[in-house]
């Protein structure tokens, strides 16, 4: 199972994430949709979600609307408003409404095929589950009627999950109701799929920070994810002073509550809720849409004053909360994605681990050796790891000058078993203390802590949402005092068959400051390789942090 990224809005996605599919509204007011993909505007067949009137908010419903669409212009709330958009429509009232919806939404696509229709469910709940599915069979007869084709490998329509709003009631809110709607699908053997709104269903539950309610109604997914096709996130800031604290931040946001015990306890139940919906999802046998569902920013005088700030800030919370998905064992469907350019990249060290080995053994780093020598009080007892250790010319070096406790780890199989093999005749022990693994994972055996854990170039092969966890990983395996190097390549286009990352100074530092590792020394330096007989020379960055007792 993966995740396959929806845009939304004109938020951006982290780099190497990017959604061919967009979600497109198509509330009742609209006349025509417009794509934000693409620059003529026109939306492409099947690479968008249509975003159907959630009767969360007031509609004109002006010029010929009530003539067309007579059912749905009669069942609607009314309220006071100045601009003339009084009307809130209801949802699913009778087998007219839902025809009438169906030949709206032909309307508004002209010609248009979406891959999703996202629908609603009604907005009161005084009629059965049975008499939804029923109105739903007649709204998907009429689309069908009209040349839509209704079915996953065409246009599939979900029903999302409501709670709040101006209506108040909804049928689809609580867990109970996906567990009396899921049995029914089946039952029918319905088409209609699930979206579950994860944050409107713990809110509903008053789950948010209670660990074991919001682990109990989590665990209860489990009866129906076989029809859930999308999953939504999107932060709450109670602190928001505007109307509307809901869809803004990120997820640390969401759970955020003060507990002078443990400052980080909101940080923990967030991880647990992260854990649990992976654990629920992983393996399943579908792919699953994710829509990060964030309107607004935490400074309602960005929002209003300066809206490219609030941009930024928002498209900082969707990386927090695809970093979260990440670090919970979460990948994204994209060829070109973060996640897929590391194995690639681990691939072709492996297909051509006879032509880089030796040049990469040979790279002339004296000056980098130097500060690792530094770093190193006691050569008989530190412990030292390195991350990635490649051909191993680094591990070699520190042989030469006496170090006994060495460990690394590799991503690549083909270096690993090469290092090893030249290790075990005379380092036996230095061979068994290297392990295969990927990062931001850290595969070691348990129980060992080091004064010192290094690396070479690696960082310019990670992608930035993966720094968090693989620093996490760095903390917990660091003994108090214990200092981190990190050496990374200022110039990123020797190899243009691998792909290489800037590095984020500044997110890195505070990530590190975060775990209680500061920053103890910064240089720039100079290394060498040889290319055709020619002296090649580049210019790599250290930083040395240190962990705080």
């Amino acid at each position: 199972m993966k995740l396959i990224p929806i845009k939304f809005h004109d938020l951006q996605y982290p780099d190497g994430i990017n959604p061919d599919l967009e979600e497109i509204a198509g509330h009742f007011d609209k006349t025509k949709i417009v794509s934000k993909l693409y620059d003529d505007k026109k939306p492409r067949d099947y690479k968008f979600s249509l975003h159907t009137d959630p009767s969360g908010g007031a509609r004109e419903l002006g010029g010929d609307f009530k003539k067309k669409y007579e059912e749905i212009y009669k069942n609607v709330v009314e309220i006071k408003n100045p601009k003339n958009k009084n009307k809130i429509p209801k949802l699913w009232v009778s087998k007219k409404w839902a025809e009438e919806f169906a030949l709206f939404i032909i309307e508004i696509l002209n010609g248009a095929k979406p891959k999703i229709i996202e629908i609603h469910p009604p907005t009161t709940r005084d009629i059965s589950f049975n008499t939804f599915l029923d109105y739903y069979e007649i709204f998907k007869y009429t689309l069908e009627k009209n040349g839509l084709k209704i079915g996953e490998k065409e246009t599939m329509i979900l029903l999302e999950n409501r709670n709040g709003g101006n209506n108040k009631q909804f049928l689809l809110t609580y867990i109970w109701d996906f567990l009396k709607l899921s049995d029914l699908i089946d039952k029918r053997e319905s088409d209609l799929r699930l979206i579950l709104d994860l944050p409107q269903l713990l809110n509903i539950h008053n789950a948010k920070n209670n660990k074991q309610r919001m682990l109990d109604i989590l665990e209860e997914i489990n009866n129906f994810k076989h029809i859930v096709k999308a999953i939504h996130l999107w932060g709450q800031y109670d602190n928001y002073k505007g109307k509307d604290k809901a869809h803004r931040g990120d997820m640390n946001d969401y759970f955020y509550f003060y507990d002078k015990n443990d400052e980080d306890a909101y940080k923990k139940l967030k991880e647990t809720f992260f854990n649990k919906i992976y654990e629920i999802f992983h393996d399943c046998n579908h792919d699953l849409y994710f829509v990060p569902e964030i309107i607004g920013c935490k400074d309602i005088n960005k929002e209003k004053e300066k809206k490219e700030k609030c941009k930024k800030d928002k498209e900082n919370y969707l990386k927090n909360i695809v970093t979260d998905l990440i670090n919970a064992g979460f990948r994204f469907k994209e060829d070109e994605n973060p996640i897929s350019n590391m194995f690639k990249n681990l691939k072709k060290f492996d297909e051509n681990a006879e032509n880089y080995y030796e040049p990469y053994k040979k790279v002339k780093l004296e000056d980098l050796q130097k500060y690792l020598k530094k770093c190193i009080n006691d050569k008989k007892n530190d412990s030292i790891l390195e991350l990635g250790f490649g051909a191993g010319r680094d591990i070699e070096f520190l042989l030469k000058e006496g170090y006994k406790k060495i460990y690394g780890i590799e991503g690549s199989e083909k270096f690993l078993e090469k290092v090893k093999e030249e290790l075990k005749t005379n380092n036996k022990e230095i061979a068994d203390n290297l392990y295969y693994s990927v990062l931001p994972e850290i595969n070691i055996p348990e129980n060992i802590k080091f004064d010192l854990i290094f690396s070479t170039f690696v960082w310019n092969y990670l992608p930035e949402i993966f720094y968090e966890k693989t620093i996490k990983n760095i903390t917990n395996l660091l003994k108090s005092n214990g200092k981190v190097l990190i050496a990374y390549s200022l110039n990123n286009n020797e190899n243009q068959e691998i792909t290489r990352y800037d590095i984020n100074e500044k997110y890195l530092t505070e990530l590190f400051e975060k775990y209680g590792i500061r920053v103890s020394e910064k240089t720039e330096m100079q290394g060498s390789y040889n290319n055709n007989d020619e002296e090649i020379l580049f210019d790599f960055k250290i930083f040395v942090f240190k962990k705080n007792n």
